[in-house]
């Protein structure tokens, strides 16, 4: 194919009017959705300085409308010319090279220059490519941002860009679109909620709210916040039906269902990555079944061999690997007493989504209604503890990035499990510069006595309840829904 300025042209078709990106396809799906969310990592990237960002997450979540938005943007005050939009995702290498050759002979130093490609993980060695233009001087004066999917692969080419990345001194410059959480749901959907709470300072407690609730204390504006307690579990109830991806919680509140087409794009998309990463789709199916049947519970690599065709653990490890750079699960690992990680104990597997845990397990049995199948998942009261757990791994973890943000972060050093001699157990364990923080889930019944003995010998820690908000010996309760709006 020749890629000359002609063929440029129709992925940038704001070249020949800036208007013309109201037509495009996404910013058009982007106007017919009643609910917008507008992530704040829009105002994080910093579009006046020379810089290479990659912007990662999984898929369906919005990186494309990401970009498109910012060139939306960027139309209203920028050249159009001095904008550039390419979709790698049926390009080689060589091919990415001519298409970026042809557009820098043609548009040199002349303004600031906006460069975007998505879904550059598809480009075998595509940072070689990125690496010839910045040795050439032709990154210069430029703003780039590539996307994808897949967080390995991104990870690895970007280690081969030393020292030309550009950014801050302390910016991270790798950054991660993931699907909203519940605050962002919340204040996407209601108004009058995120009104309330703003006014009485919840959003401003959340750098500080760990230490509080684990000193025994519940602060005022926390009781105040349960005024909307109902408002709140409303909402969570449907956040673990849709989860957070944007086209899907826009559907279901405006629609009332899920359409089958979101399940199977979901689908379609990972098993693509899968196989581009080299990986058997049959074997990622066993792996993924063998974790919906085992969420919150400890397993080791070596038993999933002998529930699957999979014959040895290293393999297994290859797959959760994938799960975990795809942005569809999170390995947590188990803690000792004294902070350091158990490697070789058994390891908990939690989906990162709501909705991807949905669209995998109708993977599992395609000839049911994929909406029919969640609700029996979400008022299953063992399944919805379990939903429930996740929910909560997946929002520590966030809240460990927000705390700690660094191109290095792994949430294996930040979120962990523990468990006695005896088997007794606490969800989850946060490492903080601090300490380490207990917190157990007892979202399908009360806490008792005997739930609270692991978090004695740690001399703190904090149960979320699914109603109960009070102290009881010594330890802080407090509701998942209103938790989740304070990290």
């Amino acid at each position: 194919m020749d890629f000359n300025i002609e063929s440029l042209a129709i992925q940038n078709p704001w070249w020949k009017s800036p208007k013309s990106i109201e037509k495009d396809v996404v910013i058009g799906e982007l106007r017919k959705k009643h609910y917008i969310w507008h992530p704040k990592l829009l105002s994080e990237l910093h579009l006046d300085q020379d810089v290479i960002y990659t912007v990662r997450g999984p898929r369906q979540v919005g990186k494309t409308t990401l970009i498109k938005t910012i060139i939306r943007n960027l139309l209203k005050e920028i050249s159009p010319e001095n904008i550039f939009f390419w979709s790698a995702e049926r390009n080689t290498g060589e091919e990415l090279n001519r298409v970026l050759s042809t557009y820098f002979s043609w548009k040199r130093k002349n303004g600031r220059r906006y460069i975007f490609i998505d879904e550059i993980c598809a480009v075998d060695n595509w940072t070689r490519e990125l690496l010839h233009f910045a040795n050439r001087g032709d990154l210069k004066g430029c703003t780039v941002i590539v996307s994808g999917s897949h967080a390995l692969d991104m990870k690895k080419m970007t280690e081969m860009l030393p020292g030309r990345r550009g950014g801050g001194d302390n910016e991270s410059l790798d950054k991660v679109l993931l699907p909203m959480n519940f605050r962002d749901y919340v204040g996407m959907l209601d108004n009058s909620v995120k009104g309330f709470l703003e006014e009485h300072g919840i959003p401003d407690m959340k750098n500080n709210i760990l230490e509080e609730l684990m000193s025994g204390r519940i602060p005022e504006e926390i009781i105040t916040a349960s005024i909307v307690k109902g408002e709140l579990d409303r909402h969570f109830e449907d956040y673990l039906l849709t989860g957070g991806i944007p086209a899907v919680v826009d559907a279901y509140h405006t629609r009332n269902k899920i359409p089958t087409r979101y399940y199977s794009l979901y689908l379609n998309a990972t098993i693509g990555d899968v196989k581009r990463s080299r990986l058997r789709e049959t074997y990622f199916k066993q792996v993924a079944s063998r974790v919906l049947k085992s969420i919150s519970d400890p397993i080791s690599w070596e038993s999933v061999t002998r529930t699957t065709d999979i014959k040895h653990h290293e393999t297994v490890a290859q797959y959760m690997e994938t799960l975990e750079a795809l942005y569809i699960a999170n390995v947590t690992l188990k803690v000792n007493a004294d902070g350091r990680p158990s490697i070789r104990s058994n390891k908990k597997v939690y989906f990162q989504d709501p909705f991807i845990t949905h669209s995998l397990q109708w993977w599992m049995k395609p000839a049911e209604n994929p909406l029919v199948l969640s609700r029996e998942w979400v008022l299953d009261p063992v399944r919805r503890g379990h939903l429930v757990e996740g929910v909560v791994n997946d929002h520590l973890i966030r809240y460990s990035y927000d705390t700690y943000p660094s191109d290095l972060f792994d949430a294996k050093d930040f979120v962990f499990y523990y468990r006695t001699k005896s088997g007794k157990e606490i969800d989850f364990i946060l490492n903080r510069n601090t300490g380490l923080y207990p917190i157990e889930v007892k979202y399908r019944r009360k806490a008792n006595g005997y739930d609270l003995i692991p978090l004695r010998s740690f001399g703190r820690g904090l149960v979320l309840t699914r109603n109960t908000l009070d102290v009881r010996k010594g330890f802080v309760h407090i509701p998942v829904s209103m938790f989740l709006m304070l990290i």
